[in-house]
This record gives structure tokens, sequence and C-alpha cells, in this order.
């Protein structure tokens, strides 16, 4: 999302595709696992627990997930990337100047999805600047509909902000399942209404959205 009085977006680099992410990812957390990366917030219980035995570690039961969810993982494990308190998981997504990876919030042992600013943009100020107003954005839009932006922060000059990680299937695959046009069609003009109603409650903050997916 995007302020109304903002320009588009751009495509991004092409050349950026591939394998390259993941190499300035290394790069950027090298190290991990071991003291904190230079720039980097290590984790805040470290700050203020005190406490005998083990630092606390809740886990709840995941409802959301069939397979009962996502494994744990080890605080610190050996080779793990860190970006502060999030380990880095598997990538989810990349967009024109952003990945969105899997994380694991260590604090508060919750798994998260992480945006990063692609490495290609780190010195583009209008990329950096529509990166952290997307963040800004998010974090201040309180919706159902719209996935709530947790932290914004920077590791080694380049910005990530962590959000809900949101399990399930597309719209688009759900269409793409149908026996015909008319299959379940009351259960999609729903779903069709409440993208209406959380794009009437943006636009009537003062954001325009102009990068609808299903």
């Amino acid at each position: 999302m995007t302020p109304s009085n903002q320009p588009e977006e751009h495509s991004g680099d092409p050349d950026l595709e591939g394998t390259s992410f993941e190499r300035a990812l290394d790069r950027a957390f090298e190290g991990a696992g071991s003291e904190p990366n230079p720039g980097s917030r290590h984790s805040a219980l470290a700050d203020f627990l005190d406490l005998p035995g083990d630092i606390p570690s809740v886990s709840l039961r995941d409802v959301d997930s069939p397979a009962g969810g996502l494994p744990p993982l080890a605080t610190g494990r050996e080779g793990a990337r860190t970006a502060g308190k999030y380990v880095i998981q598997d990538m989810l997504g990349r967009g024109g100047v952003g990945v969105v990876h899997q994380g694991h919030d260590q604090d508060l042992g919750r798994h998260v999805a992480l945006k990063f600013l692609q490495e290609g943009f780190r010195e583009d100020p209008a990329a950096l600047r529509r990166f952290v107003e997307e963040a800004q954005i998010g974090g201040q839009l309180q919706h159902p509909g719209i996935v709530p932006v947790y932290e914004l922060s920077a590791l080694h000059g380049r910005p990530f902000f962590s959000m809900k990680l949101v399990r399930g299937e597309t719209l688009a695959k759900k269409l793409a399942e149908r026996g015909s046009p008319a299959a379940n069609r009351r259960v999609f003009l729903s779903v069709f209404e409440q993208v209406c109603q959380t794009m009437a409650y943006a636009h009537a903050r003062g954001v325009v959205h102009r990068d609808l997916k299903r």
C-alpha cells in the first residue's frame, strides 16, 4: 500500500532474480549464532531477565495449520542466520524491491514474515523511502483484512520489517480449482465483499493500494 499522493513503485531490476539475494543475505548475516552482528539488535530478554534456570520459552499449539504448526526453532542454534532477535528461515516470495522470508521471533516464540529490501536497492533513496513508508503504513492500518506490521528495523544498513505470518491458499488457487465459474459463487462473492471493505477502510485512511493480488 502507498499513500495516495505517492508515485507508483517501479518494477525493480530483473538482474536481482535467482540467488543474488541469498548470497547477499549470507554476507549480511555472516557470523550469526555467536555474537550479535554489528548494528543489529539482539534479543531483549538478556537485557532484563536474570532468572534462575532456563529463560521462559512458551510454545502454543497452532490451530491454523492441519499439520499442527511449524516446528519450533532452538534459540540461537548453530549455523542459523539471524537478524536481531529473528531467526531467518526459507524465502516465501519476491517482489519488485523486497524479498519475504519466514522467520522466528526468539523473544515471543512466534513465527513471522520478514520483508527485506533487496541488496540492489540499498543505495536507491526513492526505493528506500517507499520501503519505509510501506512499513509505517502497515503499522498504522488496523483491520482484519490487512496483515499487521510488528516492527521496523535494519541490519548492516538494509531495512527490514516483521509482519504476521499468514498461512493458507491464495484466492487465485481457489478460483482455479472451481469446476465452473458458477461453483461456490456465494463463497467467492463473500470474499470479494471482504476485500472491498478492506480497501474502503484503507481509502478512508488516505491510502491507495496499487498492487492487489489474488
